[in-house]
């Protein structure tokens, strides 16, 4: 009786020391629950307010909560540059007998709400954003003259993103978006996810 006990025992052991379904679900499936943090880079195509498009880069900084499985919550925050030719640089040196430098500098930020949805495929998961808040930016010329008409300006914007889960804690993430006002400016990005329970 012992004996046959202890073969029941090491048998249901052994089925559960192999089967991978547990550790394949603790390695790659994305929480459920709890928060996350974005951290990453953005390249963007903006119009600052003055009807011109410029180069932009960011530092991006975007936490998030999971209200169910599929819904959640967050916000972004993006610092960065923007660079790029003026034809207001151009146009107010018409005429002129010397070279003008049409290069312009200056600074870009932008915070955002964010609310999305996003599905499952194993470790791959894909999610759709809305996108609400202020940017802003500054714009000088090469003798750093302040360019006319830039502004604060509010944005919305529709994201999609595409994330692949390396651990239950930490994912790697593209992203894309467009101003759904303003189709200049638009935006690509990668992120490094970072997940956590409460």
């Amino acid at each position: 009786m012992r004996s046959a006990l202890a073969v029941a025992v090491l048998l249901a052991c052994g089925v559960a020391a192999a089967d991978p379904i547990d550790a394949e679900y603790l390695r790659y499936h994305p929480r459920e629950t709890g928060m996350w943090l974005d951290l990453g880079a953005l390249w963007e195509r903006v119009d600052p307010g003055n009807g011109e498009g410029y180069a932009g880069k960011l530092v991006h900084f975007a936490p998030h909560v999971m209200l169910n499985r599929s819904l959640y919550l967050g916000g972004e925050v993006e610092i960065g540059t923007i660079t790029g030719t003026s034809a207001q640089v151009l146009a107010r040196g018409a005429g002129t007998m010397q070279p003008i430098d049409p290069s312009v500098h200056g600074s870009l930020a932008a915070i955002k709400a964010v609310i999305g949805m996003r599905a499952r495929a194993g470790m791959v998961t894909g999610g759709a954003e809305l996108a609400a808040g202020m940017r802003h930016a500054s714009l000088e010329d090469a003798m750093n003259v302040e360019i006319t008409g830039v502004a604060d300006k509010g944005i919305v914007e529709a994201h999609g993103r595409l994330d692949v889960w390396v651990s239950r804690a930490i994912s790697i993430g593209a992203l894309a978006g467009i101003d759904l006002f303003d189709s200049t400016n638009v935006m690509v990005g990668f992120d490094l996810g970072l997940h956590y329970e409460p």
